[in-house]
């Protein structure tokens, strides 16, 4: 799993291009599913016969749904932005082995994407290819990872690719 840090190392590197926002869908999810935990909490405990099954499921979903929605509301799900166009970036990762870092290292500085086989992608483990595309292909960036004891650090800078090289990545990473 990667590091939060390195996935908002592209909100540092793209120099105010890319933001993390807070995606509204979910807030607006939770307040609903919160609003009718609240109802199925209050009906449930107006029953008459307060010991009934269907008195004690309602209160009970209206439990879970409270703690696990309260939660949610005030964790929340953050998304990156491309500000230039208000388009969501896409985060992929890939793996490859150890063995492929040279020449992912040269295909990254060239931004010749053409030359990674995607039926490569994901064989083998110690490199993490790190790719950030906005969903318009206006924005995108890729960062080598290497995996040393108990996490993956940073073996190059964040590379952002030119817009005439965004469609060739864009088709590499939807395989």
């Amino acid at each position: 799993m990667e590091s939060k840090e390195f996935i908002d190392d592209i909100v540092t590197a793209s120099g105010g291009a890319v933001i993390k926002k807070k995606n509204p869908r979910f807030t607006v999810i939770s307040v609903v599913i919160l609003f009718i935990s609240v109802v199925l909490f209050a009906v449930g405990s107006t029953f008459d016969e307060s010991g009934s099954f269907i008195s004690i499921l309602l209160v009970t979903f209206g439990c879970i749904g409270l703690i696990t929605e309260s939660a949610g509301a005030f964790i929340g799900k953050y998304h990156y932005v491309y500000t230039v166009t208000n388009k969501e970036i896409d985060i992929e990762s890939f793996n490859f082995g150890v063995e492929t870092l040279t020449e992912l290292t040269t295909i990254q500085k060239s931004s010749d994407f053409g030359k990674i086989d995607p039926k490569e992608l994901n064989k083998a483990s110690g490199i993490k290819w790190q790719v950030w595309i906005s969903r318009d292909n206006k924005f995108a960036a890729t960062q080598l990872y290497q995996y040393r004891p108990h996490s993956y650090y940073p073996v190059s800078p964040i590379k952002r690719v030119l817009p005439k090289d965004t469609p060739q990545l864009r088709r590499l990473v939807k395989g």
